[in-house]
């Protein structure tokens, strides 16, 4: 048993030491020769490829040159009109990085002026280009610096046809107005009238609805078709029950 562990640890003695030589053959194999560099001058060093040394090698690779030297960076910013240190690239670190983004230091700058404004009738300083910001907005959304003529017709949310009328009777204090209502007005004008489906008395009201509040019913339920023969006067709970019962026919699918 004794004897069998001795020659266990002298096998294991045996392999760590062919381990050993065999580690230090390949660190002799990855040892670069040492041997004069094809610089004239530079003396035997390990050679890191193509004949050079590591230094004369690295400016090859960089400059095309073995010889040519890394050239000193300035220390301001060589950008026009730029005092500030250098950082990188001969550049200050804001030159730099719009170099770096746009391949030119200059581009992507914000260029203030302190003139005046070229739209007409203005004097405010121009804060891009040649306008103020009010016409440099206007210029980028609608192409000119003059505002566009505001619509006299637009839609409702719901479907109906707005109409400009400012100081009407039916408009709201903003001076847009329903223009079926508008159309209705001009036709019967103002005051009391029957409703066209009970003969209850209705009256002409803006704002919150009423129970005597005059709704302007379409006949044929097209919401855009404001057509004078289409208009009818009518109470809320007629035109409520009307749109109810329009409704339940189209969902029973007998409209």
């Amino acid at each position: 048993m004794g004897c069998g562990t001795r020659e266990s640890r002298r096998a294991r003695r045996d392999g760590d030491r062919r381990d050993r030589q065999s580690a230090g053959e390949v660190r002799e194999a990855n040892v670069r020769p040492v041997r004069d560099c094809l610089v004239p001058g530079c003396g035997p060093k390990p050679i890191k490829g193509r004949g050079y040394c590591g230094l004369h090698y690295r400016r090859l690779w960089a400059y095309g040159d073995p010889l040519r030297e890394r050239e000193p960076m300035p220390k301001v910013c060589i950008a026009d009109g730029c005092e500030s240190a250098s950082l990188a690239k001969s550049y200050c670190q804001t030159h730099y990085l719009r170099f770096k983004k746009h391949g030119d230091p200059n581009k992507g700058a914000r260029f203030y002026s302190t003139g005046s404004c070229h739209a007409d009738g203005c004097g405010r300083s121009t804060a891009r280009g040649r306008y103020c910001t009010t016409h440099r907005a206007r210029l980028d959304r609608y192409g000119t610096t003059e505002l566009p003529p505001r619509p006299e017709r637009r839609a409702h949310a719901q479907g109906y046809v707005l109409v400009k009328r400012p100081g009407h009777p039916v408009a709201q204090k903003d001076g847009w107005a329903m223009e079926h209502r508008v159309v209705l007005f001009d036709s019967i004008g103002p005051g009391e009238h029957p409703c066209h489906w009970c003969r209850r008395p209705v009256r002409w009201s803006t704002g919150l609805l009423r129970r005597d509040s005059l709704v302007v019913d379409h006949l044929d339920d097209g919401r855009t078709n404001n057509d004078l023969a289409n208009l009818a006067p009518a109470c809320v709970t007629c035109n409520a029950g009307r749109k109810y019962l329009g409704d339940l026919l189209t969902r029973n699918g007998n409209a």
